[in-house]
């Protein structure tokens, strides 16, 4: 049980780094400026998910839930690969990000539920709604953690310049907003994209 435990607060993590990377690169490093476009990861991620969680009771019994678990272990591994090999700018580069949006929602799907269904078989099944909801807990836990983590990644990692050499030179709105300053922050100014551009959400393996 603790192994399981541990298993579904990694994954947790893993989804909540990778989430909060794809989407803070959309406006401040691919320069994505409507929501609907900066969200788009999400829609690969969802559709992925649904798939694997509709297939996952069948596989885990015929194969087993450890071997399901490692293979959606697998497949996650694929998200990060692409997006560290994806352009740092341009649309290519941001249709990776939400191309390996795909993997990572396999990944969930197959590896978290998994291990639902794992504390489950522990639990026994006088305890299965116990199971499922401390898998969730933990899982949940983990993310709302991770968010925390992923703000002091980001600080280390990303850097920020005024993209005057290869892009337009900060406009006086953005000036205004931004108090002149081109830097990660949590108030991040809309009227700065494409200006004050920030690189390293697709280079560090978060």
């Amino acid at each position: 049980l603790i192994v399981a435990s541990l298993v579904t607060a990694i994954i947790g993590a893993t989804l909540q780094l990778q989430k909060l990377a794809s989407l803070d690169s959309a406006g401040r490093q691919y320069a994505r400026e409507s929501y609907a476009d900066k969200s788009a990861f999400l829609v690969p991620f969802a559709l992925s998910k649904a798939v694997c969680n509709l297939l996952v009771g069948g596989l885990a019994d015929r194969f087993g839930r450890k071997r399901v678990a490692v293979a959606g272990f697998g497949v996650g591994i694929l998200a990060p690969i692409i997006v560290l090999g994806a352009p740092t700018r341009g649309e290519r580069g941001w249709s990776a990000v939400v191309f390996s949006s795909l993997f990572l929602g396999a990944s969930q799907g197959l590896a978290w539920t998994a291990m639902i269904l794992t504390m489950m078989d522990l639990c026994g099944p006088a305890a299965r709604g116990f199971a499922s909801g401390l898998s969730e807990t933990i899982g949940y836990t983990a993310i709302a953690v991770f968010a925390d983590v992923y703000g002091t990644i980001e600080r280390d990692a990303v850097a920020c310049a005024w993209s005057n050499g290869s892009g337009p030179a900060p406009g006086s709105e953005c000036l205004a907003r931004s108090g002149g300053k081109c830097a990660v922050s949590d108030d991040w100014k809309s009227q700065c994209l494409g200006e004050c551009v920030c690189e390293g959400y697709t280079r560090e393996p978060f």
